[in-house]
């Protein structure tokens, strides 16, 4: 599995989780092109609420994937103006309703660009991730 998260946080940059999500389809393309076959299927996926947004207080995408929440309960998470996910999806045309398949994963890889002034600021041309607070 590779793939991220379609928000941002608050210093990510617009393309803070997009790209991870645009590079998993990029790989799939190139080894579609080169015909080429895997041991083990690969799958993009692009979550929601990545931490630091309106109606969220962390990971609640990967949360609800993974079965740690309910989805029920993150569909009623709302803002501070009382709007609720399950709203904001159904008024941005996301079907809700439809079954959430989980099948066990072997690896998952996730691109990631850091867009924010961190790297800058410290004078790095290169990060490297070495732990994960999820």
């Amino acid at each position: 599995m590779t793939g991220s998260h379609l928000d941002t946080q608050p210093t990510g940059g617009k393309f803070d989780g997009v790209y991870g999500v645009l590079a998993g389809l990029e790989v799939i393309e190139s080894l579609n092109d080169h015909e080429l076959t895997t041991t083990h299927p690969i799958e993009t996926v692009g979550v929601v609420q990545r931490g630091g947004q309106p109606l969220s207080d962390g990971d609640d995408g990967l949360a609800v994937w993974s079965g740690r929440l309910p989805l029920d309960t993150a569909y009623a998470l709302t803002d501070r103006a009382g709007i609720s996910v399950r709203q904001e999806l159904q008024r941005a045309g996301v079907p809700i309703g439809a079954p959430l398949l989980r099948q066990a994963v072997k690896a998952s890889f996730e691109v990631h660009i850091e867009q924010g002034p961190v790297l800058e600021q410290k004078a790095k041309t290169i990060g490297v991730v070495t732990a994960c607070s999820t």
